[in-house]
């Protein structure tokens, strides 16, 4: 990515945390899901431990990118167990010339944006505790990434400041998810909450971010990534689905 300047995160604990609050998740896999975003935390600042000093940027590009590609992985393992069919508006699929596929419909969207514990609303209600009054036009982004899923610009962010994505998300998720799914599973979350992890992993880098990063940036760069990596298929990123 390019940066301005770089905003270190400081290694996380990962101890459980106690405070869950009521969600349409039960109890006991929202403390999952939260226990599991802070090992989730401690293993990419690890990973991306080659940088002396990982920009915060960075933390919420790369989260954002598995944060929505969970949910393409997810809807990829209902299909196969034979849990969920191919019917829209649930699940559409979009076939590429290669034979690999584009996932869309309401599975999707529900875990990024439309329902009370989403990506988008975990994000945003700690960016808005921080002072953020403005967000994302999600109708836009949710249409841009569909018109452009067969173009060279599926895949690439649109960020202010001259910001930039090094690697792209999608290379992101090829390099980072296969080493994060052992993380995800550690606690038998199911795959349709790995994304609730992830989004209370971001959450922790926003908190630890005030003053450093304005927090309406923070919320862009994740869905931004998000969004369209919630498109691809996991059989091009996983050899063994």
């Amino acid at each position: 990515m390019t940066h301005a300047t770089a905003r270190p995160l400081a290694k996380p604990t990962t101890a459980l945390a106690r405070d869950p609050v009521p969600s349409q998740l039960d109890e006991t896999p929202l403390a999952r899901a939260r226990v599991t975003g802070k090992d989730l935390l401690a293993h990419l600042v690890e990973d991306l431990d080659e940088d002396p000093e990982p920009p915060l940027e960075d933390f919420l590009g790369v989260l954002g990118s598995i944060a929505g590609f969970t949910t393409a992985y997810a809807l990829a393992r209902r299909i196969d167990e034979g849990s969920l069919s191919l019917q829209a508006p649930e699940v559409i699929v979009m076939t590429l010339s290669d034979g690999s596929r584009r996932y869309f419909g309401n599975f999707l969207n529900r875990r990024l944006a439309e329902q009370q514990i989403s990506l988008f609303n975990l994000t945003a209600g700690m960016a808005k505790k921080l002072g953020a009054t403005v967000f994302p036009d999600l109708p836009e982004l949710f249409e841009r990434v569909t018109k452009s899923a067969t173009t060279v610009e599926f895949g690439v962010p649109r960020l202010p400041n001259g910001l930039g994505m090094d690697p792209p998300p999608e290379e992101m998720v090829r390099r980072r998810f296969p080493t994060c799914l052992p993380v995800l599973e550690r606690y038998s979350l199911h795959p349709d909450d790995y994304f609730a992890a992830c989004a209370f992993a971001i959450q922790q880098v926003i908190a630890r971010s005030e003053g450093l990063i304005d927090p309406t940036l923070c919320v862009q760069i994740v869905m931004e990534c998000a969004v369209p990596m919630s498109k691809i298929d996991p059989r091009s990123v996983l050899e063994d689905f």
